[in-house]
């Protein structure tokens, strides 16, 4: 699993059944940062607001949550600092089917600070 791509597990909002979907994630500490680039189109999402208990499975570790909204803008601020703010080999290669030419790191912080802007942000917060 590339970095910062996770398995995100909901449980379906009319199954009632556990369902499973990469999404790109972002890992600090107790928190992760999500992004639902279709905004609230997203099956995902729909089961998130139906039932905010959530597992991210990461290349190196799981979090178990709850997911939610970003409460003021220093979390707005931090999810877009956690997405916008870094880029690996994966989003490079990714770059390529969405962006015409060679990837830059420029061109993968529009990309994904596009994505960001027209998208619904989501944070999960570990269970302790």
């Amino acid at each position: 699993m590339p970095t910062n791509v996770a398995a995100l597990t909901t449980t379906g909002r009319k199954s009632g059944k556990p369902r499973t979907t990469f999404v790109r994630a972002y890992r600090d500490r107790e928190q992760a940062y999500l992004v639902s680039i279709t905004g609230e189109h997203a099956l995902w999402l729909k089961n998130i607001r139906a039932n905010p208990e959530v597992t991210l499975r990461f290349r190196r570790g799981t979090l178990t949550g709850i997911a939610r909204d970003p409460h003021n803008d220093a979390e707005r601020q931090a999810v877009h600092d956690a997405f916008c703010g870094s880029a690996h080999p994966f989003d490079y290669g990714e770059n390529m089917v969405h962006r015409k030419g060679l990837p830059t790191r420029a061109k993968i912080t529009e990309l994904h600070t596009a994505w960001l802007e027209g998208g619904t942000p989501v944070i999960v917060d570990a269970n302790c």
